[in-house]
């Protein structure tokens, strides 16, 4: 049943009409809690009252004692009516000697609901996800360290034979999934020529997420500009800007990313927000630094190949100073859904285009007439470092892109 705010109209004071012997009057907030009183004295049965003692020495408050009760019985109740009755079934014990359970009043600190675990039980029961321990590699210390890149998988359009081929090719000390692990096609902008449910893409994605978990050490996963399709959708429905705030401060803490990554320990769900540095890696937005390697998922594209990477390595120029970012020599972007990899400022860097592993089916929006976007190249990109002192270099050597066809 939706959460309805039936209990609480009485504590707003608005002007209201009503009739009374032919005349009409006029009344505040104040004469509707005294009919709602009226209205709901002597009309309680002995289950009703059973169930209101259960809520209030439960510790509830009066807005959930007034919820609890409508969504048992399906009738309205105000808090009014409901604290009114309780101090009457007070009054009616004490002058008859019998004794009423302590109320235990909830402190405003207390977290009322299931607990967090128990939601993803709930959750794991309707993705249809059958949990089971994960064999995760163990990190050694060494001198070397090998990474994989995935991107743009658009899950439920993900090529599987991408995935199969990536794993194969492992393990990896570290996996970088560069943003668009999902599609968020429900809320899509573009007309829906097969009809996807976010059961299925979610469920596509943890078996994404399960299966890369098991190849690497580590597996940190960026936002792409897909992730954000929710609030867009939100913020197109002229939603109060009040709430919008609300949203957006929340947001992270209600991460669909980290329900999918629940019980997969290495698996790191990058946030929104300011640079944060940790070890020789950075972090911030849609972009990990590791070494000197920047990989990122910009919202930002250009027709001719390689120029999109060039416009991302001109924005980190600029931003270096503020979001800490140290000497790099490889920029590596997805997004595009091309692959290609040049050398830059006379062999000095190697910008990459990263690819994709998703179905054509995935952008169907490109083959509608407006010839703009080019067909996606599926590959992966694999690559070594070496430590040198506190900080790692990456073998130029070392950097390949596979293609699948």
């Amino acid at each position: 049943m939706p959460l309805s705010f039936g209990c609480l109209r009485n504590d707003v004071r608005q002007q209201t009409t009503y009739r009374k012997g032919g005349t009409r009057l006029f009344s505040s907030g104040v004469g509707l809690k005294m009919n709602d009183e009226k209205r709901m004295r002597g009309s309680w049965t002995s289950e009703e009252e059973c169930a209101l003692v259960e809520l209030r020495t439960a510790g509830k408050d009066w807005v959930a004692v007034a919820t609890g009760l409508r969504h048992r019985f399906g009738r309205d109740y105000t808090t009014d009516a409901c604290e009114s009755k309780w101090r009457r079934m007070q009054r009616n014990a004490a002058a008859s000697s019998e004794e009423v359970a302590p109320v235990v009043v909830p402190s405003p600190k207390a977290a009322p609901g299931p607990a967090y675990d128990e939601l993803v039980l709930g959750w794991n029961e309707w993705l249809g996800r059958k949990v089971k321990e994960i064999q995760v590699p163990q990190a050694i210390e060494k001198e070397s360290r090998r990474i994989g890149v995935l991107c743009d998988l658009h899950c439920p359009f993900e090529r599987r034979d991408v995935l199969a081929a990536f794993v194969a090719n492992g393990p990896y000390d570290t996996i970088v999934l560069a943003g668009d692990l999902l599609d968020f096609l429900p809320v899509s902008p573009f007309i829906q020529e097969r009809p996807a449910s976010m059961r299925d893409e979610v469920q596509h994605g943890t078996w994404v997420l399960e299966a890369l978990a098991q190849s690497a050490c580590t597996v940190i996963v960026l936002p792409g500009n897909h992730g954000r399709r929710i609030l867009k959708k939100l913020e197109s429905a002229h939603l109060p800007a009040d709430l919008m705030d609300m949203l957006h401060l929340f947001e992270p803490q209600f991460d669909l990313f980290k329900l999918m990554a629940k019980g997969l320990p290495n698996v790191e769900i990058m946030h929104e927000g300011r640079s944060v540095r940790d070890g020789s890696r950075v972090v911030t937005s849609f972009l990990v630094q590791l070494g000197d390697c920047i990989l990122g998922h910009p919202d930002y594209s250009r027709k001719v190949r390689m120029q999109s990477v060039a416009g991302f390595r001109e924005w980190l120029v600029e931003w270096k100073e503020t979001l800490g970012l140290s000497p790099w020599r490889i920029v590596g972007m997805g997004h595009t859904h091309q692959a290609g990899m040049v050398f830059a400022l006379g062999g000095a860097e190697m910008w990459l285009e990263l690819g994709a592993a998703v179905t054509v089916e995935g952008v169907a929006y490109a083959t509608r007439g407006k010839i703009v976007w080019k067909p996606p190249v599926s590959c992966y990109t694999t690559l070594t470092q070496y430590k040198e002192g506190e900080s790692w270099y990456t073998d130029f050597n070392s950097v390949k892109q596979t293609i699948v066809t």
